[in-house]
C-alpha cells in the first residue's frame, strides 16, 4: 500500500487544518470521496471526485487535492517494484457548530 512519507496522521492533520467552509456553505457538510493514482515515482495523477456534497462546485475536493499533492508519497510496491495504485480517500466534512 502507498502511504504519505510523513505518515497518515500528518495527512489527516493537514486536511483538518486546510479544509475550510466558504461563508454561507455550511449546508454542504457530509462525506467527500476522492480517488487518485499514486504513480511509481510518488506523484499524484488521475484525480477523480467520487462524491462531493457541494456537487459541481467541488468546494472540498479541490481543497483535498491541494493537500494530497503537497505531500510526498511512498508508492505501492508489488514484488519489490514500485507500481501505480488507485487510492480512494474518504473525508467527512462537519461544520461542528
Amino acid at each position: 500500500m502507498p502511504r504519505p512519507k510523513s505518515g497518515l496522521e500528518t495527512l489527516i492533520k493537514q486536511l483538518s487544518k486546510t479544509i475550510r467552509f466558504p461563508a454561507g456553505e455550511a449546508e454542504y457538510e457530509g462525506r467527500v470521496i476522492v480517488a487518485f493514482v499514486i504513480e511509481p515515482n510518488g506523484k499524484i495523477d488521475g484525480e477523480r471526485v467520487i462524491r462531493e456534497p457541494s456537487g459541481d462546485k467541488q468546494i472540498f475536493s479541490k481543497q483535498i487535492f491541494e493537500v494530497v499533492k503537497s505531500i510526498k508519497w511512498k508508492p505501492a510496491k508489488r514484488n519489490g517494484k514500485a507500481v501505480p495504485f488507485l487510492y480512494t480517500l474518504p473525508v467527512t466534512i462537519d461544520v461542528g457548530e
